[in-house]
């Protein structure tokens, strides 16, 4: 996917989308985020994510953000896609041509001894930036695919869980979360947690309020 990513640019209407949710545009090019606008290849990719189309091979994906998705190596394993017309299949999507599962994605900064978990790969990279601390970013709320890997070889010796402040109302993300708790039993784990007002997810506190809006408990916050 490295080879596929280099020959696309950042457009400006998605860099300016990234500027505005905390992110500059620079590093983002730099983690690998890209514009895609229906470019062709003569042969497809490793991954099942092309579509034939005339006598070219595309991206089963529409035009907009591409968002990659790295492993605990660092290689691209899959890319998630911001349409730039979202339509009713979401703000986000796999790009896919049908049997592709995503996984999890380790963000492209920070470090550290602790883990933190959220959902979606973008909001990982946002809070890891801002942060300097490693985040996990999940496909979708419920999609674990990849994490016990990721966690066996960073061995962290704590997890921070931060999911965005609306789970008080959601028992299927309240659900999820007792779910990603009993899979992630033996290690020290916490919960982040923050006032609605302040912000959605995890990064946008961080981008628009700051880090010291956010505290860390151990107890879960439905608790």
């Amino acid at each position: 996917m490295e080879g596929v990513l280099r020959r696309l640019k950042l457009a400006p209407k998605e860099a300016a989308e990234l500027s505005r949710r905390g992110f500059p545009p620079p590093l983002a090019y730099q983690a690998g985020y890209r514009t895609y606008g229906q470019e062709a290849w003569e042969k497809p990719g490793k991954l099942p994510m092309w579509i034939r189309r005339g006598g070219s091979w595309v991206l089963a994906a529409p035009t907009g953000l591409l968002i990659p998705q790295r492993d605990e190596r660092g290689l691209i394993g899959g890319l998630q896609v911001r349409p730039r017309e979202p339509g009713e299949k979401g703000k986000y999507r796999q790009v896919s041509s049908g049997g592709f599962s995503a996984r999890v994605h380790l963000s492209t900064f920070g470090e550290g001894s602790r883990l933190w978990i959220t959902e979606g790969p973008l909001k990982a990279d946002i809070a890891a930036l801002y942060t300097g601390e490693r985040f996990v970013g999940l496909p979708g709320v419920s999609n674990f695919r990849g994490l016990p890997e990721v966690v066996s070889t960073l061995k962290p010796r704590e997890v921070v869980l931060a999911f965005d402040a609306d789970y008080k109302h959601n028992p299927h993300v309240q659900y999820s979360l007792r779910r990603l708790s009993e899979l992630l039993d033996g290690l020290l784990l916490w919960w982040a947690v923050w006032e609605e007002e302040d912000g959605k997810g995890i990064d946008d506190v961080l981008v628009s309020r700051g880090a010291t809006r956010i505290r860390i408990t151990r107890r879960p916050p439905w608790s």
